[in-house]
């Protein structure tokens, strides 16, 4: 995300422009090693930029300071910001998933500049290697019931997320290094 009034509307443009000023754009997020921070270095490398890392705690100061315009870009959720992205306080430039979230299709994907570009958050629950394949299926069946009543689901939805639900092999390949 971008403060409205910075001379780029679209990943391309934000590189094109951090090309020619090389070390003079800055961009917050929220602590150091999270997803969000995670995708702009990425982003650095595959487009082979040097946006400036300004880490922060909390979401209010750092969209503050990129409203002001002290601060020229923001890595965060969609939905942190989304009362400022309505109010025209800030913009997005792109979303980091491979895919278009319910409810955020009109925000273009940096995938659609940099083709297999994902940075997707994936929330999952782990248990000790020794857990019995019995408990380990308590607690899937029960936190498929929790997440499929129909306010959580509602809920999820609304803030731009997916219920993608698998088995507990699944989820093991998925995280697996």
């Amino acid at each position: 995300m971008a403060h409205p009034g910075a001379p780029f509307n679209l990943i391309k443009e934000l590189v094109g422009f951090a090309k020619a000023n090389p070390g003079k754009l800055s961009y917050v997020a929220l602590g150091a090693g999270g997803t969000p921070h995670l995708a702009v270095e990425l982003l650095n490398v595959a487009a082979g930029i040097d946006l400036v890392h300004v880490p922060y705690t909390v979401s209010a100061p750092a969209q503050i300071d990129v409203i002001a315009w002290r601060v020229q870009l923001m890595s965060d959720l969609l939905i942190t910001a989304m009362p400022h992205l309505r109010e025209g306080n800030m913009k997005v430039l792109a979303v980091s998933s491979e895919k278009r979230a319910a409810g955020f299709e009109q925000f273009p994907l940096s995938a659609e500049t940099f083709p297999g570009f994902d940075v997707s958050a994936y929330l999952g629950s782990v248990v000790p290697a020794a857990t019995a394949r019995a408990v380990e299926r308590k607690i899937r069946d029960d936190s498929v019931w929790a997440v499929n009543l129909q306010d959580v689901k509602a809920r999820i939805a609304e803030l731009g997320n997916e219920i993608v639900g698998s088995t507990p092999e699944e989820f093991d390949r998925l995280i697996a290094p």
